[in-house]
């Protein structure tokens, strides 16, 4: 039946019939196949810029942590004396020593002390270099007294 019909059709009918159908063809392919590649290969694109920028936040934070902890390692002797003159005579240092309410020992060689109206910035500059003679925080709790200025209850070991 289709053979016949495509005898009966005219030379000038069978090229154009012949070049519609190439060309329904080659759209079926280009958009079935071609054309999710070409999506694919768009997106990928432009997540590999992203990805690398990724990459690059994640190698530094491993260098940050792999300095951190050859920081703890180098110090991680015996402190030469106890963490409550450690942290007060940092305190006093620091100029915070009269924002100190109490300070009290606890539990394996930690220290709890309490500051009333303490200004935050100096206050992290103290943590900071507590840190420094390996002396970290266990618990914190931070409450806002004023503004630039928190009432503070930290537990601190070493």
């Amino acid at each position: 039946m289709i053979a016949t019909y495509w005898r009966s059709l005219s030379a000038r009918e069978r090229s154009l019939l012949g070049i519609g159908l190439v060309a329904v063809i080659a759209s079926i392919v280009y958009v079935s196949v071609l054309e999710p590649r070409y999506q694919r290969l768009k997106t990928l694109r432009n997540q590999v810029p992203a990805q690398l920028a990724d990459l690059e936040w994640m190698k530094d934070q491993v260098r940050q942590h792999r300095e951190l902890l050859a920081g703890q390692g180098a110090g991680s002797s015996v402190p030469s004396q106890p963490i409550l003159t450690t942290v007060e005579q940092s305190a006093t240092r620091a100029g915070l020593r009269e924002n100190i309410v109490r300070m009290q020992p606890a539990e394996r060689g930690s220290v709890r002390v309490w500051f009333d109206d303490v200004a935050f910035d100096p206050w992290l500059r103290w943590v900071d270099a507590l840190r420094r003679q390996n002396v970290t925080i266990a618990a914190v709790n931070i409450d806002r007294s004023g503004p630039g200025r928190v009432n503070i209850r930290v537990t601190l070991q070493s």
